[in-house]
């Protein structure tokens, strides 16, 4: 008796713990592909499942910026369809030609309200400079696109 009220204590920690695991999923769908050809801005389209006080975010960057990435916005994901959009801005017409990686990352409450701060200031100011990509709860969903117009 007393081994199967240990199996069961077990077996409710396991999946407790595993369903609080799995709860995070998170894709992009729109691009659907790599390499797609974009003008100035896209659309970025997903789906997501993030734990409570998790926050999505997407940045961008032109590939030779390496380390170097423009936050664009949070994520409002709607509730019954898990779905989210996000437009993302793709530089200037001297970027035209340039391949660029949208990121999707999950964070926590003070990288969001980091991230909230850079943008408001940002949108005030005009002053959109790129910045660290900060840290991350799982890593980051890349999808590469290429900017053909402006």
């Amino acid at each position: 008796m007393k081994s199967q009220s240990k199996i069961s204590v077990i077996a409710i920690f396991l999946m407790i713990n595993f369903s609080a695991f799995g709860q995070t999923n998170v894709k992009i769908f729109d691009p659907s592909i790599d390499g797609i050809e974009v003008g100035i801005d896209y659309t970025v389209r997903g789906k997501a499942v993030i734990p409570d006080k998790n926050y999505l975010w997407i940045l961008v960057h032109r590939v030779d910026f390496i380390d170097m990435w423009y936050p664009q916005n949070a994520v409002y994901i709607d509730p019954a369809t898990k779905e989210w959009k996000v437009t993302c801005y793709f530089g200037n017409g001297n970027d035209i030609g340039w391949d660029f990686e949208i990121a999707a990352i999950l964070v926590d409450d003070l990288t969001h309200r980091q991230l909230t701060e850079y943008r408001i200031k940002a949108m005030e100011t005009g002053n959109w400079n790129p910045k660290l990509m900060p840290e991350t709860i799982i890593p980051p969903i890349i999808k590469k696109v290429k900017k053909v117009r402006n």
